[in-house]
């Protein structure tokens, strides 16, 4: 009994401890200041939209060995802080070196903790991404050293290091905000755990949006029976001169990494005599190049940075491909569907768009759905994303972003050129925030007619 007691006892201290540690800890922690002095290259879309950029800010940091931990200076940089002593005491005993406390710092702030030894006000670095969640998964993040730890962050992070380097991806941002209208939606619809969904266009491979709900995208890394794709690979094999699944499944590169320049990327399953597909297991971005490959006779090896500039050079990260002999390349596309339910566990909208003539390879995926059922109409999960396709060059996006009769599409540039934008239509803005516009009303598209005001939200401090 006592013993039980005395456990009970530790665990409640060891709780407490942990609920003592403050909400600088677990935001910040250590930092060399000469990562965060260090600005990394930027990213693009195709357009040469922004879509991740190091801006430079003001932060508190905390030198460990710098800092006389007195009752006196402990109780002074905790209520500037708004944070407890005994939370600071815990971080110093927790922390060594460099510290990282507040991101963002104010005048105010500054006057009083002036004079506090150990206590330094620097400019560094922070990573700003215009377009939020719709690039989360695509982008990824870095950490507070610096480091790219997913995404293109963590492939191309040995270029990225370099503050004058670019990535010019071959995402367009409109195609992608929409795929991520679309994946969210389906995931409420089906009351799905996480959602995913990729767009290819099949005349060059280009992936023109890819975007996932999960910090480890499923796109790449979840495996599905082949069997999903059953109508479109049965109509290819029995109008090929292949003489077996098995050789037919491996040209069309099955078994193999796409090679797309993304980490976390799963091999699937191919044995090397296949009877039913339901012995085959792909990951989604294997099934979208598929599919690609019965209209094209092309197994492409995608990309999703398309130009790279460092030390003054540009060179273009080309899409590789093989092409297929024995294959008749299908002339329809059309959507298929499978899942929906509980037994399942998942949803795949999957096909080539549109039926005649097929430009784009599409794939959404949801997997933890919870409902018994198909709850809904797969037409109510048709994607919008297909229809931004409407506009695939340069030029026309150009003219349908700055029509006199819509509003246009100011996300992603700096105040200067909204305002040039804008004025043009004689509309008075109103705009608070720093940097680059992420946030606008009315709605891209949305009629002029009566429209006379128009408000923006600018992201960071500081261009």
């Amino acid at each position: 009994m006592r013993f039980g007691i005395v456990f009970l006892g530790i665990i409640i201290l060891l709780l407490g401890a942990f609920c003592l540690v403050p909400s600088l800890f677990s935001k910040e922690g250590n930092a060399d200041l000469y990562d965060f002095s260090r600005a990394r290259g930027r990213i693009y879309d195709f357009e040469n939209r922004l879509l991740a950029e190091s801006r430079s800010t003001k932060g508190l940091f905390l030198s460990t060995t710098a800092f006389l931990a007195t009752p006196q200076n402990i109780d002074s940089l905790a209520k500037a802080l708004g944070e407890s002593p005994q939370q600071l005491r815990f971080l110093l005993a927790q922390r060594e070196g460099t510290i990282l406390l507040r991101r963002e710092v104010s005048e105010v702030l500054v006057k009083e903790l002036e004079g506090l030894p150990g206590i330094l006000f620097l400019d560094y670095y922070k990573r700003l991404y215009p377009f939020g969640e719709s690039t989360a998964s695509l982008l990824g993040e870095v950490s507070q050293g610096g480091q790219g730890l997913s995404g293109l962050e963590a492939s191309y992070d040995p270029i990225l290091r370099s503050p004058d380097s670019v990535l010019r991806t071959s995402i367009n941002i409109d195609l992608e905000q929409q795929l991520y209208r679309d994946v969210t939606r389906a995931q409420r619809l089906f009351h799905a755990k996480e959602g995913a969904g990729v767009v290819m266009e099949l005349k060059t491979g280009r992936v023109l949006g890819l975007v996932s709900t999960s910090s480890v995208n499923p796109l790449l890394h979840d495996v599905l029976p082949l069997s999903i794709l059953k109508k479109p690979l049965e109509e290819a094999f029995w109008g090929s001169s292949y003489q077996d699944w098995g050789s037919f499944l491996r040209d069309l590169g099955f078994g193999e990494p796409t090679r797309i320049d993304l980490p976390g990327e799963s091999l699937g399953l191919l044995p090397p005599e296949v009877d039913d597909l339901s012995e085959v297991m792909a990951t989604p971005l294997q099934m979208t190049r598929a599919l690609a490959a019965l209209v094209t006779g092309r197994v492409f090896y995608p990309k999703v940075v398309w130009k790279v500039k460092t030390k003054g050079e540009t060179y273009t990260v080309g899409v590789g491909y093989r092409s297929l002999s024995g294959l008749e390349p299908l002339k329809k596309g059309g959507l298929w569907w499978w899942g929906g339910n509980r037994k399942a566990g998942a949803f795949v909208l999957a096909g080539l768009w549109p039926k005649r003539s097929p430009k784009l390879a599409y794939f959404l995926y949801l997997k933890g759905v919870k409902v018994w059922g198909l709850p809904v109409y797969p037409t109510r999960v048709v994607p919008g994303a297909l229809r931004v396709y409407q506009f695939p060059g340069k030029e026309k996006i150009k003219r349908a972003s700055w029509s006199p009769r819509v509003m246009p599409d100011v996300r992603g540039l700096t105040l200067r050129a909204a305002l040039e934008c804008l004025s043009r239509l004689g509309l008075e803005v109103q705009f608070s925030g720093f940097g680059v516009t992420v946030k606008q009303w009315p709605a891209p598209g949305t009629p002029l007619k009566k429209i006379k005001k128009c408000r923006l939200i600018l992201a960071d401090e500081d261009a």
